[in-house]
């Protein structure tokens, strides 16, 4: 129990944390969770295809990957952050995610034995993912050192 118990607070400090980085990232950037979801998840299947031929599945895969991204994208941009937020929560207590995590987790040192470093860089954005889908969002708060001037040139202000 007391590893479950540990993992728990682990899997919650990593959903945290990736929030946190989500949360700062779109300050500075603006960057859309679907944008970070299709790259993500794409990663995974254009590295793959370096070191094999492709399937015919990795194309659907791409095509569903990217209308999970667009969609997510889609909802960001309506603003529809309560619904998104909803979704995140959800996710956050889904036992879908845990068991997808521990699997990709799984795969690593057979990526690494089969592919390499590259392909456990790709698996290591695939589970960033999962954790992502996990950020509660809100509306971008640009930096203030952006906004109070001090970067511009003195006749400017």
């Amino acid at each position: 129990m007391r590893l479950m118990a540990a993992a728990s607070r682990i899997d919650q400090w990593v959903l945290d944390a990736t929030e946190a980085a989500y949360l700062w990232l779109l300050d500075r950037t603006g960057v859309f969770v679907g944008t970070l979801t299709f790259f993500g998840l794409s990663s995974t299947i254009l590295v793959t295809r370096l070191y094999r031929e492709g399937w015919w599945f990795d194309y659907v895969g791409l095509l569903l990957f990217s209308i999970i991204g667009a969609s997510r994208y889609w909802a960001q941009l309506r603003k529809m952050h309560r619904t998104m937020n909803a979704e995140a929560e959800g996710w956050r207590k889904s036992l879908i995610r845990v068991l997808v995590t521990i699997t990709w987790v799984g795969f690593l040192p057979m990526d690494y034995i089969d592919y390499g470093v590259l392909q456990v860089i790709a698996s290591l954005a695939t589970i960033l993912v999962m954790y992502l889908w996990g950020a509660r969002i809100r509306d971008r708060e640009k930096p203030q050192e952006k906004l109070s001037g001090k970067l511009a040139p003195e006749g400017s202000r």
